[in-house]
């Protein structure tokens, strides 16, 4: 997720418009809240025109981690969503040196895409170091809300994962005390984690943490087939 000055000071690439607007939707926040309805369900067929598994990233930035999964993994849809104009521009780059025909981005804020998204169709869920709101006056701008909770366990597929790296402790506790506590899912030991991240897949800011010793949390939560409604 964009944090810091770092998004102000990219230099872009120019892109052809229609090439853009292949990778990039901008959904607007006033629409999404008072009128949800003329926008598509989220789903791979809306976005690629097949039925392949759907992995999402909810702030993925500049999307290093995105792109290179997704071109590791041609066989799985990946789409991004991100708030940041300036970010998704260089993800899109990124997208378009892999020639990606896989991965799609939107640009968005990601509390109003929730109710979107169609039930038991997400494979994956990434979140990666979502800011990290502890005021409890914007408490409901937190990630792991519970309301932001039971959407992405309605749009996670049994068997579905969410999977999180944060550079707070705080973030990391509290999101995997409350998973814990919750039946509807189950923690996943750290040797069966999704994917080992590779230094291509990281971000700026996850480079920039690990160069200066910033230590880095990471848990995984797969949906009980049990609670799959």
């Amino acid at each position: 997720m964009t944090r810091g000055r770092y998004p102000a000071r990219l230099k872009l690439k120019p892109i052809e418009p229609h090439v853009f607007a292949k990778y990039h939707r901008f959904w607007n926040s006033a629409d999404l809240y008072a009128r949800p309805e003329i926008f598509p369900r989220i789903d791979a067929a809306h976005f690629f025109g097949n039925q392949r598994p759907l992995e999402l990233e909810v702030g993925c930035g500049t999307g290093e981690f995105l792109c290179e999964l997704a071109a590791r993994e041609p066989e799985i849809n990946f789409l991004g969503i991100d708030m940041g104009g300036k970010p998704l521009h260089r993800a899109i780059e990124y997208a378009i040196e892999k020639k990606l025909e896989n991965v799609r981005f939107i640009q968005a804020d990601v509390r109003f895409i929730y109710p979107l998204l169609a039930p038991d169709t997400l494979a994956a869920v990434h979140i990666q170091f979502p800011v990290p709101y502890e005021q409890h006056s914007r408490s409901n701008r937190r990630i792991f809300a519970p309301d932001a909770i039971a959407h992405l366990h309605r749009a996670l597929a049994p068997g579905g994962r969410l999977c999180v790296l944060t550079d707070h402790e705080w973030v990391y506790r509290q999101l995997r005390d409350l998973l814990h506590a919750d039946p509807r899912f189950a923690p996943i030991p750290a040797e069966h984690y999704r994917v080992a991240i590779t230094d291509e897949m990281k971000s700026y800011h996850q480079r920039l943490w690990e160069k200066q010793g910033r230590p880095i949390y990471r848990c995984e939560f797969v949906k009980q087939a049990l609670y799959a409604g």
